[in-house]
């Protein structure tokens, strides 16, 4: 097989997570194969709202992108956390009946630190240990490491032992992207859609979902036999809608994650 050529399959639904400065953006106009999400070098994060971006060619991928919502206790807000992870689940429902891959992104120029990998941790608390079945770590700066004369693998040799724990609770899954050279981008994504349908594989070829995703599909579901009904495009106007915003069926997402999310964010942020 063409090595840059993506494997045919279902539509995947991607969910990445990652502070500011990881080069999460970047990750995600590299998979959708073009400029969606706002991506620039800076200490401030850049998506301060969910974002969400389809790859049509080859296979169908919607990529969600996630505000920096992990980056540091005293710029979380609870109601904020809450609307941004409620979008999030809301709009990949809308595209399918779970989460494909979870992803991780982390930038290998960056000092590593436990605190850093706090956006694990509260996904744990809040969808459960199976979460992790799902997750990929994904590695940007590639082209850092190449410059330095170092693989994926030699970079990982010196990991802390809080990344090598992490490492093996996603089963090894870990992938590195430069999202610079345009020569390379479409084997990037190839060899990152092969990693997700092994994942895949591995889990019966279901996707994440679990009693809360079920209860919003239950909502969207709801929400489109009243709203839409006959309406064309209608997956895809619920979904603009849930991202803006606006829509009364947010609100109704919303109440389906709000005592978890404030338990996870007292648990691993204590907030109060």
């Amino acid at each position: 097989m063409d090595a840059q050529k993506i494997p045919e399959g279902e539509k995947l639904n991607v969910l990445l997570l990652g502070r500011t400065g990881s080069g999460k953006s970047a990750t995600g106009n590299t998979i959708v194969g073009k400029r969606v999400f706002h991506s620039v070098r800076s200490l401030v994060s850049t998506t301060d709202v969910t974002e969400w971006g389809k790859r049509y060619r080859d296979r169908e991928i919607v990529v969600i992108d996630t505000p920096g919502l992990f980056d540091t206790r005293d710029h979380l807000s609870h109601m904020h956390v809450l609307t941004e992870i409620s979008k999030s689940i809301g709009i990949a429902m809308t595209h399918g009946n779970g989460m494909d891959a979870f992803v991780l992104t982390l930038n290998a120029d960056d000092r590593l630190t436990e605190e850093g990998l706090s956006s694990i941790k509260f996904m744990r608390e809040v969808f459960g240990e199976d979460v992790m079945n799902h997750m990929i770590i994904l590695f940007t700066r590639k082209d850092h490491l190449e410059k330095d004369g170092v693989s994926l693998e030699q970079y990982l040799e010196d990991s802390p032992p809080f990344l090598v724990k992490l490492i093996r609770e996603c089963d090894s899954r870990v992938i590195a992207f430069d999202n610079k050279d345009e020569a390379t981008k479409e084997a990037q994504v190839a060899e990152f859609v092969k990693l997700v349908d092994e994942m895949r594989k591995g889990n019966g070829n279901k996707p994440f979902s679990n009693h809360l995703t079920d209860r919003v599909r239950e909502v969207l579901e709801l929400d489109r036999e009243l709203n839409y009904e006959g309406v064309p495009n209608a997956t895809e106007k619920q979904c603009v809608a849930i991202a803006g915003g606006d829509a009364i069926i947010l609100r109704s997402i919303q109440a389906i994650f709000l005592r978890i999310i404030a338990h996870a964010m007292t648990l691993v942020w204590g907030y109060h």
